[in-house]
């Protein structure tokens, strides 16, 4: 485990712990890729981390869940939270 870089072992918490959240500021863009394919877990950044290939995305408001779909409104979400 030692020897494995730090992307790869954020993919493997986020799918063998899915009840926690993980960062993900470290994650190359395939790690990433990876990351926004998993249907559980949770992850956080400090700041937007927001492929361009990414169509929809789920986020946390509150005590629901919401799809958006729109770059812009993602963008504008995630502005609104920091």
């Amino acid at each position: 485990m030692d020897k494995l870089p730090v992307g790869y072992k954020t993919m493997l918490n986020v799918l063998y712990y899915p009840d926690k959240v993980f960062s993900m500021k470290d994650c190359g863009k395939r790690i990433l890729e990876e990351l926004y394919k998993f249907e559980k877990g949770h992850v956080c950044s400090e700041y937007a981390m927001i492929p361009s290939y990414i169509r929809a995305v789920a986020v946390q408001k509150k005590d629901d869940v919401e799809i958006i779909s729109d770059r812009e409104d993602l963008e504008k979400w995630w502005k609104s939270e920091n």
